[in-house]
């Protein structure tokens, strides 16, 4: 197995729990681009997203579950692979993934999209111990200028106190009657101050 990494300076946003997680596991960093490694990483991020509470057994939110979301992930992938612009990072433990994230590369950008982990593995952080982990690798890699967590999530703010940027929500409508039919109530919505 790799070296554990020591908790110290460079961990001091973490949590006391993801430090100390650190010196108690070895895991390894495994990232892949294109091809089969690729894949396989797919894969195996789609089944650990898949195992927990959003599986089938808890709110049914895993790409799995839904066609539409899966096809939209494989075809991101797809899309974004043959230029290596698409990255699926995992944590691995004596051959097993606890970890994984899916992430896009862009203008100097990495972005995590997607995070996934064994929940049998919580007390070791392994989420943490894998963000770490991609922030040494971005940090080595010239190409990256900077990483972005894309949902903002509220774990981050209290462990790694990220930068928060405001961002735009766009809606796009088919110019079918189905399509028109929602841009018209959103517009109804908006004017009337029904929600948004």
């Amino acid at each position: 197995p790799a070296k554990a990494l020591e908790a110290g300076a460079d961990t001091a946003r973490m949590s006391a729990a993801a430090a100390a997680a650190l010196k108690r596991v070895e895991p390894l960093l495994t990232l892949a681009r294109q091809g089969p490694e690729l894949e396989a990483a797919f894969a195996d991020f789609l089944r650990l997203e898949a195992s927990g509470w959003k599986g089938g057994e808890g709110k049914a939110s895993a790409i799995n579950l839904h066609p539409h979301l899966l096809g939209f992930y494989r075809a991101l992938k797809d899309r974004f692979s043959p230029t290596r612009n698409c990255l699926i990072s995992l944590l691995q433990l004596d051959g097993v993934t606890i970890a994984a994230q899916f992430c896009l590369q862009s203008a100097g950008t990495l972005y995590i999209l997607k995070m996934a982990y064994d929940e049998a593995w919580h007390a070791e952080a392994p989420g943490g111990q894998l963000l770490y982990k991609l922030l040494e690798y971005c940090c080595s890699e010239p190409e990256i200028h900077q990483l972005n967590l894309v949902t903002g999530p509220a774990w981050a703010r209290g462990r790694w106190n990220p930068e928060s940027q405001p961002v735009w929500e766009t809606y796009m409508f088919r110019p079918r009657l189905r399509g028109l039919w929602g841009l018209a109530m959103r517009r109804c919505k908006q004017r009337f101050g029904k929600g948004s």
